[in-house]
């Protein structure tokens, strides 16, 4: 009870104290800022109320990098802030946004020795005398100071970072405009404790008591956190996020476990997988409104190995079939009425990814073909265009009847799901909609088709159909697979490193799907099998993955993980064989990627868990349910948010996140 008591009286003590109130972008604090893909600009357009840059004096210039090794990009403060701060002043008639009562803490953290740095800075400064005449804009010195005594000396529009468990003395306060310090001087563990909370409330209370703003630095960057630094009243809140701080101290809540998931907004790019148990699914809606599906898989349940343990369960129920379910999903999770798809894609021609014909299935009320996956989704939602590998002979590697020639014909499977396929096709051109090949190389055939001005920094890249592979430059193309010999079938290309392969970008993001291509070449293959590291090679270093081939074992090869060195790995599960064990430990070892990634399953079945053990709940988030990649406005942060696919309400079970994407080269 006394604990409590002393919590309380501190709290309160604290309160009466306290400066914030309201807590706005104005409270927000741009950690590093110059590591950012846009430096400066984000945060001002966001209304941040701080930004920070790390100075080096190197050869009589000011370079703004973490360490040296950054140092090496010659980023210097007069192009990356000091223009751009000029230049809205200018703008702005001497204030630093248009609305004059915004104010701008530009906070400088000196790296190399304080007192040249320093006398270099204000040499610089006196070229700038609309920053320094500036009624909102505040220069503040942090890292290498000179020794306070002598802060009274420096010019007025110069002010101090002081630290929060130093006390100066009445002169040296004068000059100092902020306390910070590091968290883990006041917070041990992952949960703060009470006696933590009391030194804590102690610190701020006398910071504020001296009409000095607080601010704490390496403290972990995501919700629960800044909302705890509100609940304390900190005036600056530190981060790496910069649009997910802003959207939740705008009011926007990302996601809420055990709540409905919150309504796709105009500027958010969302990148839903969908967990069916019968194979892929994704639906995306682009920051404009501009709707796709990519995959509708549909195995056929009457399969005799469809029902057994080895394969996932349908999701949520069998009281509606996989095509339905996709449907319902995407009715589901779009706020708008969806009248139609404006695109779909096939990334390649297997039944857990665009149905399988079966005897039992639904026929089309339009025509003379069934309804599975692809041609299911379809007659609920109609598509505007479709885009596929074949269309429109459907010839390579070889002619359809050749294929068909060599696998029992017209009573096997495959030519009644192809045959099928054909038949819809036909028919849903007749009703208007327009049939495409999946062209390579290109970013203009799916586009944005509703407000494409508004984001010029979205597209998406075609990069890989059949054997045509994108160069990486312009919309040239090279053919990666040799010859066909029609009349020898180990020539032929098998139907997964024919899948189509494409990255959405947006701003600094960039997703990766590849359908199931190959990049393990097992004994026998030819070396052409291995598609993943010629694709690898033109794509670059991406932020979000989804494993190939539901990462089967021929798949995610350790080209691609090195070069792709996602933060985060989709992997669309409907068997058990998916991961394969080598795939995981390529995946999770750091001796091919050692930055931080994160993994997520849709559908993680017990009797792989069973056969790879332990390393499988080490080594993923998320297990269960459908996958939700939401990016922010301009693509700088993204959250990973997954509901639950056991029922109809797909509420949300977990949220992950903010990631921040990385920087491209221009």
């Amino acid at each position: 009870m006394k604990s409590l008591l002393t919590i309380i009286f501190f709290l309160s003590l604290y309160v009466a104290n306290a400066q914030p109130q309201n807590y706005s972008t104005a409270n927000a604090h741009s950690h590093n800022d110059y590591e950012q893909p846009t430096p400066f600009w984000t945060a001002y357009h966001e209304g941040f109320g701080s930004l920070e840059a790390d100075i080096f004096l190197q050869n009589d210039s000011l370079l703004v990098a973490h360490d040296l090794k950054g140092l090496l990009l010659g980023r210097t403060l007069k192009k990356y802030y000091l223009d751009p701060l000029d230049s809205c002043i200018k703008k702005n008639a001497g204030y630093v946004y248009t609305d004059h009562k915004k104010t701008l803490q530009l906070l400088i953290d000196v790296k190399t020795m304080a007192l040249p740095t320093l006398n270099k800075l204000i040499e610089v400064l006196g070229k700038y005398p609309n920053l320094t005449n500036a009624k909102t804009l505040s220069i503040v010195i942090s890292g290498n100071r000179p020794d306070p005594i002598s802060f009274e000396t420096y010019p007025k529009y110069i002010q101090f970072d002081g630290v929060l468990s130093v006390n100066y003395s009445t002169a040296a306060l004068e000059k100092i405009s902020m306390l910070s310090d590091y968290i883990g001087f006041y917070v041990k563990g992952q949960e703060i404790t009470n006696e933590e909370i009391i030194k804590l409330t102690t610190a701020i209370s006398k910071a504020h008591s001296l009409k000095k703003t607080v601010r704490f630095w390496a403290t972990p960057d995501k919700p629960d956190v800044w909302k705890k630094f509100m609940d304390l009243k900190v005036d600056f809140i530190n981060t790496d996020h910069i649009n997910a701080l802003a959207a939740y101290l705008n009011g926007g809540t990302i996601a809420t476990i055990g709540k409905a998931l919150p309504e796709w907004k105009k500027g958010y790019l969302d990148l839903h997988h969908i967990n069916t148990g019968r194979g892929n699914a994704a639906y995306f809606i682009f920051p404009d409104s501009t709707n796709m599906i990519l995959d509708a898989g549909e195995s056929d349940t009457s399969d005799e190995r469809t029902l057994t343990p080895r394969n996932t369960a349908i999701h949520p129920n069998n009281s509606k079939l996989p095509f339905q379910w996709i449907s319902y999903y995407i009715n589901k999770v779009t706020p708008f009425k969806v009248n139609h798809l404006d695109y779909a894609v096939v990334s390649h021609f297997h039944e857990d990814h665009f149905g399988g014909w079966y005897a039992n299935a639904p026929k089309s009320s339009h025509g003379n073909y069934l309804l599975s996956g692809i041609t299911g989704v379809n007659e609920l939602i109609p598509y505007r265009h479709l885009l596929d590998r074949g269309f429109p002979n459907y010839d390579f590697p070889v002619p359809f009847e050749k294929i068909i020639s060599k696998i029992n014909g017209r009573e096997s499977k495959y030519y009644k799901t192809m045959s099928n396929y054909f038949s819809f096709i036909k028919t849903q051109q007749g009703l208007g909609m327009i049939t495409e090949h999946f062209k390579v190389g290109v970013r203009d055939q799916i586009i944005l088709q509703h407000h494409p001005i508004q984001y010029p920094e979205f597209y998406i890249q075609q990069v890989k159909s059949n054997g045509e592979i994108w160069t990486g430059k312009d919309a040239s193309v090279f053919q990666f697979f040799p010859t066909v010999d029609t009349a020898n079938i180990k020539t032929w290309p098998d139907e997964n490193t024919l899948s189509l392969v494409l990255t959405l970008n947006y701003g600094p993001f960039k997703y990766y799907t590849g359908g199931d291509c190959a990049g393990n070449v097992f004994y026998g293959d030819a070396s052409w099998r291995d598609v993943e590291t010629p694709v690898a090679k033109v794509i670059g270093e991406v932020d979000v993955a989804t494993m190939d081939h539901h990462g089967n074992r021929d798949a995610v090869n350790e080209f691609q993980i090195k070069t792709f060195k996602p933060s985060a790995w989709i992997e669309q599960v409907w068997s058990a064989d998916h991961p394969g064990h080598e795939v995981l430990i390529r995946l999770t070892t750091p001796y091919l990627n050692a930055t931080p990634k994160d993994l997520f399953a849709t559908n993680m079945l017990n009797s792989n868990k069973y056969v790879i053990g332990p390393l499988i709940d080490k080594s993923y988030k998320s297990q269960q349910g459908h996958i939700l990649v939401r990016v922010l406005p301009g693509g700088n942060d993204y959250y990973i948010i997954i509901l639950d696919d056991s029922n109809e309400d797909m509420l949300v079970k977990n949220v992950f996140g903010p990631y921040r994407s990385k920087e491209r080269t221009k």
